[in-house]
């Protein structure tokens, strides 16, 4: 079994939880395009990615056309309720180290803390290393402090990307 299929229950928990991370981009500066395997789908199917770990969505600064990914992820309650943590899987970390010409994000939220923080996929090998078994499924994870000076509020992002775009 498959963690699809472990976790197609949850789909629809993941589509609520992009829609409140893509909801802090003003849609007047902004084009989001589903990008990943499956963005925005919350039926089971038992295709699977060209790639593991391609992320989301394609965002794009409509000022500029300059573009980036963002991966969405997140959880209903922090690990052990202790929201200091990002856990982020392996292969989002791989997917940007092997397209580097992309520039690649994650962003994760905490629903019950109403946290979100953005974190660019890079170095991974900076970050501790941890393998998890949830669902009986074994899972590798960087784990980022939420505190870490690369991880970036809403607020902060936006303004780097306004930066970027010079919005």
């Amino acid at each position: 079994m498959n963690w699809k299929k472990l976790y197609r229950e949850k789909w629809p928990d993941g589509k609520r939880r992009a829609e409140k991370i893509l909801s802090i981009f003003p849609v007047h500066k902004f084009k989001i395009e589903p990008f990943g395997f499956m963005t925005d789908s919350i039926e089971y199917s038992d295709k699977h990615p060209d790639e593991p770990g391609i992320p989301d969505y394609k965002i794009t600064i409509l000022k500029n056309d300059y573009s980036f990914l963002l991966e969405t992820t997140g959880t209903q309650y922090p690990q052990k309720n202790d929201p200091r943590f990002l856990w982020i899987r392996n292969d989002k970390f791989e997917y940007a180290e092997n397209h580097k010409n992309l520039d690649c994000w994650l962003a994760h939220i905490i629903e019950s803390y109403n946290l979100i923080g953005f974190f660019k996929l890079e170095n991974k090998e900076k970050y501790v290393y941890q393998e998890k078994f949830i669902r009986g499924i074994r899972e590798n994870f960087r784990i980022i402090r939420y505190n870490n000076e690369k991880v970036l509020y809403p607020r902060e992002f936006l303004d780097y990307l306004y930066f970027l775009g010079e919005l």
